[in-house]
């Protein structure tokens, strides 16, 4: 159960503007229950979007599912800002943008896609940073900058709560392990696309409790590589 603090409101269908490659979240209309992570081929702004149609050996499975006529309802979280792009696209890092849509046509080639119509109306949910979601996610930590803590072996455990600012960890332990407040941290994270991310962060509580440590934990560094993680673990919740 999430207590992710969201907003939602109608935006211009203009805010559509992502590049190829970008994986999107597809909901088919009669498998509810089945959300497809499938890039994006392309697009004509206020016609078409163009995505990789699944590949896998069940893929059979969706095969009615994807056929013409058929409603989707799509998912997507806003790319991450530069320091050179515009305030507004500053504003749009966070937030979950999602549309319904209907099937098009399927296509064979060059390799199979499947064509959705453009939305008429494209919905944002803003992703509060201060907002944590609970998770179950394994993931090991490795103390740096303190010759003591760097000597101890990486700690594996599970990061309980997640927003785009910081995380919960805990981990079982049996070293004494004091004052760990500012102690600089590299957070081992499986991404379900990327593989392992190596985020820098630092301890800004710790509370210990039967044989169990667990850490408030500050990302400091490396935004674009936690926005990547949540797209996955944000998207499954909305």
């Amino acid at each position: 159960m999430t207590n992710l603090s969201v907003e939602t409101n109608k935006v211009n269908t203009s805010i559509f503007e992502l590049l190829p490659g970008q994986l999107l979240d597809v909901q088919l209309e009669q498998l509810a229950d089945v959300r497809l992570k499938l890039p994006l081929i392309g697009y004509a702004f206020g016609q078409y979007i163009i995505l990789k149609y699944p590949v896998g050996i069940r893929t059979h499975d969706y095969t009615e599912a994807l056929s013409v006529g058929r409603s989707v309802f799509i998912r997507y979280l806003a790319p991450v800002a530069t320091n050179a792009e515009s305030a507004a696209e500053e504003q749009q890092q966070g937030e979950c943008f999602s549309f319904d849509s209907t099937i098009k046509s399927i296509v064979h080639f060059p390799e199979k896609c499947f064509v959705i119509e453009y939305p008429l109306h494209i919905y944002n949910r803003q992703l509060r940073g201060y907002a944590r979601t609970q998770a179950h996610l394994p993931a090991k930590l490795k103390f740096i900058g303190s010759e003591l803590l760097s000597l101890l072996s990486e700690f594996q455990g599970i990061i309980v709560d997640i927003s785009p600012r910081g995380c919960g960890f805990s981990f079982k332990t049996s070293e004494k392990l004091s004052n760990l407040k500012n102690q600089q941290l590299t957070l081992y994270v499986q991404s379900p696309i990327e593989g392992e991310l190596a985020i820098v962060a630092r301890v800004c509580n710790q509370r210990y409790e039967n044989g169990k440590m667990t850490l408030g934990i500050q990302f400091t560094a490396n935004s674009a590589k936690v926005e990547r993680l949540l797209v996955h673990l944000f998207i499954e919740c909305l």
